[in-house]
């Protein structure tokens, strides 16, 4: 195939590959965070926490207009809680 369809083979590959890499750290952090979650979608794309959603292969949560990465969400969770 043409170079056009290498790049872009090439390119979603790299995209996964960092996604699995995110997926990875964002659970260790979650992990040792301490905070409790409910692993959901077989653990690939979305995690509850007290209706917050995390979802660790971007590191990206959600909770009613808030939002952030997975540092900021345990900082948030933590002041949440007290």
């Amino acid at each position: 195939m043409g170079d056009m369809g290498d790049y872009y083979r090439d390119r979603r590959d790299a995209t996964k590959d960092r996604h699995a890499r995110w997926h990875d750290e964002n659970m260790k952090v979650m992990e040792s965070s301490g905070i409790p979650f409910e692993v959901k979608n077989y653990g690939e794309s979305v995690m509850t926490v007290k209706k917050a959603v995390f979802y660790p292969s971007t590191g990206r949560w959600v909770y009613k207009g808030k939002r952030g990465g997975a540092k900021a969400f345990v900082e948030w969770y933590k002041k949440l809680e007290g």
